[in-house]
């Protein structure tokens, strides 16, 4: 599991700027290893959770992001 904190504020926050940032990470995170989940927490402190399939696909992300 990879935890991004603090990548947004709510403020002016639309559906679909979830969606399209979903998407991102999704797209982004696929050329470490397999995603599992992408879970966008809808709050002031904007944490992004993004599950792998394996440890060594969260670390490569890790370290690659």
């Amino acid at each position: 599991m990879l935890v991004i904190y603090d990548m947004f504020n709510m403020q002016g926050k639309t559906p679909a700027f979830f969606d399209g940032l979903k998407n991102e990470f999704l797209d982004k995170c696929s050329s470490y290893g397999s995603v599992e989940t992408i879970f966008i927490e809808r709050s002031d402190q904007g944490n992004i959770w993004v599950k792998f399939d394996s440890a060594d696909s969260a670390n490569k992300a890790k370290e690659g992001l």
